[in-house]
This record gives structure tokens, sequence and C-alpha cells, in this order.
């Protein structure tokens, strides 16, 4: 498939799902790490992370661009006149770029929210720009609260540059959750869990992260020395995140390669339904997140127990709705659906040409 085909369905099945769900679809826009990926797609191994986030910027323009194509208002339906569509408010979009050369327009109406809500969960250098520049909802890995915070107060820092509010850029950590009616409860949920991971060589899962073959480095070397300074062409946030672990809980390369493989990077509560409301509540409360993406520790249960007991915890304290206000994933992550051409003065520009809006 080439790269203007790609283009061409993600714009297309975003839009269908906007509409089909009644303006409840999300995007999570991934870069790919993997040379297997890159294989699928012509090419015989991954770009450096630099070029694939250069394709990715001016893939967003090129969807964004075609959702665009429609005024809000094209779609007339009037059965009196027999007008269904307006033609002078669809506009080809004519974009030619490094990567794409795409005419338009899309044959969809603007999506019901606008744009789908864009996630990204990227946490290099890079993969901050580009969160900083076109979503709305990042999914991070941060699984120490002071490393929470720095990240929190550095996108935001990001989008206030690019010239967004940032309240429109909500901060999501992945969290672990394992409650129990009672302390002594979770935790032995949690030893249980453990135990039933069965992983023969948990430091083969932890090298594939690390893009570093293990099986040379003693089990008991300190992890931190490991990782120092560590930087790969892959999950730079996840490494990154593998770092703190080691550093707070000084960590041999073993016990961290135990701890990625049964909660990977994220943080991770255990308690009493109070107990994990007292951690999520300390983490919002110290700006270290907008909210929580919550993982859960097996399917089904875990994600009922988190409905039937922290949710109405939260919502005695006033942290968590008792009823929607509106219809939308916009309305529900209180985002405003976003204006025709807002995304364009933000929009990093190639070979110093600027990118013309859609005429209106």
């Amino acid at each position: 498939m080439s790269v203007e085909a790609r283009a061409v369905d993600v714009r297309f099945e975003g839009s269908v799902l906007d509409h089909l769900s009644g303006g409840r679809a999300a995007w999570n826009v991934v870069t790919s790490t993997e040379d297997s990926e890159a294989q699928n797609f012509g090419l015989e191994k991954q770009r450096e992370r630099g070029n694939r986030y250069a394709l990715a910027d001016e893939f967003l323009k090129v969807v964004f661009g075609l959702w665009d194509t429609w005024e809000d208002d094209a779609l007339v339906l009037n059965r009196e006149t027999n007008v269904v569509i307006d033609p002078s408010k669809v506009h080809p979009l004519n974009h030619e770029g490094e990567h794409f050369r795409v005419r338009g327009p899309l044959n969809l109406p603007r999506p019901p929210q606008g744009y789908p809500v864009i996630a990204q969960a990227g946490s290099s250098d890079q993969g901050r720009d580009f969160a900083a520049r076109w979503t709305e909802l990042i999914f991070t890995p941060q699984p120490v609260l002071k490393g929470a915070q720095a990240f929190y107060q550095d996108i935001k820092s990001r989008a206030e540059r690019v010239g967004r509010n940032p309240d429109e850029v909500k901060v999501m950590p992945g969290a672990l959750i394992i409650v129990g009616e009672s302390e002594g409860i979770a935790r032995e949920k949690e030893d249980l869990l453990r135990s039933l991971i069965g992983l023969k060589s948990p430091q083969a899962l932890l090298s594939s992260m690390l893009e570093r073959d293990l099986s040379q480095v003693p089990s008991n070397a300190l992890a931190k020395e490991v990782l120092a300074s560590r930087e790969v062409q892959g999950m730079q946030g996840h490494v990154d995140a593998l770092a703190q672990i080691a550093e707070a809980e000084n960590l041999t390369i073993a016990q961290l390669a135990e701890r990625f493989s049964h909660s990977l990077t994220f943080a991770r509560f255990a308690g009493s339904p109070k107990q994990v409301a007292d951690q999520i509540e300390a983490w919002f409360r110290a700006e270290a997140c907008d909210g929580f993406i919550i993982r859960p520790s097996y399917l089904p249960g875990s994600m009922e127990e988190f409905v039937c007991l922290v949710v109405p915890e939260l919502q005695k304290r006033g942290l968590f709705r008792e009823e929607y206000e509106g219809r939308t994933l916009r309305d529900h992550l209180g985002l405003k659906r976003p204006e025709r051409g807002s995304w364009v003065e933000r929009a990093p520009m190639a070979h110093s040409e600027p990118l013309r809006k859609v005429s209106a």
C-alpha cells in the first residue's frame, strides 16, 4: 500500500467512525518503531525517529486538510429544492509535499466533532513536540510522581509555545489498578497476578524494549547503571520510564525485568478503594495529570472492580462526573469543537512554504 493510500484510508476511516458513533471517535496516531512494520510498506528498515515524525507531521496536514475540505454547512439535504450538497462549500485540497500528493476533496462531510479526538503516546523530545502541535489526549508511561509532574509541565509549556491553550491538551498517564474491598485483599490479588505471569526469561522482554541483549548482563547489576543515558530508536518514553523506576526503587536488572513483565512502565496503584482514590487524587492535585488511562490488571474483572469500588469514592470527592454533560467524546473531555482550519497556524511549515488554509 502506498503512503498516499494510507493517508486516504485513515482520514476516511476516522471520519466514518466519527459519523457512525455520533462523535465518539478518537484516533491514536502512532509513528511505528519496528523494522517488521516498515517492511509492510516497501522499506527495508524503519525510518530514524526524526524522519518518522517529519512524515507524521505531513500526514496530519493531509488528514486534517481533507477533513476540512467540507464547510460545516455544505450538506443541505433540502427535499423541496432537491439539493443535497452546496458544491461551492466543498473544496479540493491540492496538497503537494515531500511525502504526499493529494488532490481531494473528501467524499464525506466534516466529522461531527470537527476532527476525531487525536491521541498520541510519544514521550521522546520529537514525540512531545508532535503531541503539543497536534493532539488533545496524550497517553504516557509515567511511573513516578515527580517524573509525571515534569512531563505534565513540559507538555503544557510546549503547547503554549505553539499558540495553543494548554487546557486543550490532556495529559493522561497509564495506571495499572489493583483494588480490593480491603488492602489485604488487594495485596493477595497482586501476589496472585505476579505468580501467573510465567515468563521464562523476563530479561528477554526487557532486552527488546532497550534494544540491547541483556543475556550477558549479570542479574544483580544495578539497572540504573545499565539504563544510564540509554537512547533507542523505538519507544524512548518507556525507556525513560524504566530509568525512573530503576532509580526510585533501586532495582537490579533482574528485578526491573520482573517489574516490567507485570506492569510495564505505568504507574501502579494498589489497595482498598480509599487508598487507590487517595493515590489518584494525589497525582491530580499535584498537577501530574489531567486524568488517567486505566490499565486493567485482568479482564473483565479489574475494570468492573474499578467502576464499582473506586469510581464511587472519586465521585464523593468531586473528582469524577455523576452524569454526562454532552454527547461527544470532546464533550466528555471538556474540549470545544474546533473550527475548520484552526490547526493550520501551529503546523510546521515544509521548505519555508506557508501552508494555505482551506478557502472558505
